[in-house]
């Protein structure tokens, strides 16, 4: 994500949902494309600026147990849908 600037508020819900879904994200990006997905609710620990990095960090959270992310996000349901006229 480093040619991202300026991406727009309307990416938000995607990436907060694409970084809850189960299993670790790491997210590689560049200072402004950071902040902007700080403002999306990325926390601080998930984003780096090198690939290296990320990587480093993703093999120790797998060699340690006691710290590996619970699943936490569920996709989200479609709307329900009414029936009408009767």
């Amino acid at each position: 994500m480093r040619n991202f600037e300026g991406m727009g508020m309307i990416l938000y819900p995607l990436f907060r949902w694409f970084s809850e879904r189960p299993g670790p994200t790491m997210w590689v990006a560049s200072s402004f494309a950071r902040r902007q997905l700080r403002e999306a609710g990325i926390p601080d620990a998930r984003l780096h600026h090198e690939l290296a990095d990320a990587l480093l960090h993703l093999a120790t959270l797998a060699a340690t147990p006691s710290s590996r992310e619970r699943p936490t996000a569920r996709r989200p349901r479609p709307a329900a849908r009414t029936r009408r006229g009767r």
